[in-house]
């Protein structure tokens, strides 16, 4: 096997004289630490926010029995992952808190729909939309 230093001395080369005090097989070892240290260091800043904040639309929600059906549908299917911040009835929107990594916003949207709500562009299934109570409609 001809290694490094059999190159040199074949070639003539003498080795560089060594520095008192100092092991020449570990001067390259505190960089590579330094660089390990770096990388270790900057890893956790890869990745960006999951916790995301969306405004949901909702036509249909003008009473607190529709906004607690809705809040139903969020809870039995999304369970923790979901928290809802707001609801505003007069408006017909909701304010959720959720985990991007975990679930999209399509998915909350899907999940209402489910339950019988118009939400943003999504139409709501018309089967669970005519259980829903008069004023929910």
């Amino acid at each position: 096997m001809v290694t490094w230093m059999r190159i040199k001395q074949q070639r003539g080369l003498r080795p560089l004289p060594r520095k008192a005090g100092r092991a020449t097989d570990r001067s390259g070892a505190w960089g590579r630490v330094l660089l390990l240290g770096i990388c270790l260091a900057s890893g956790s800043g890869c990745f960006r926010q999951t916790k995301m904040t969306a405004t949901i639309r909702i036509p249909a929600l003008r009473s607190e029995t529709g906004a607690a059906l809705v809040l139903q549908a969020l809870a039995e299917g999304m369970g923790d992952e979901v928290s809802v911040l707001s609801v505003d009835t007069t408006a017909g929107k909701i304010q959720v808190s959720y985990d991007s990594l975990r679930i999209a916003l399509r998915n909350l949207q899907h999940r209402i729909a489910e339950a019988g709500f118009d939400v943003d562009d999504l139409p709501a299934n018309p089967e669970a939309r005519s259980k829903l109570p008069v004023d929910c409609r």
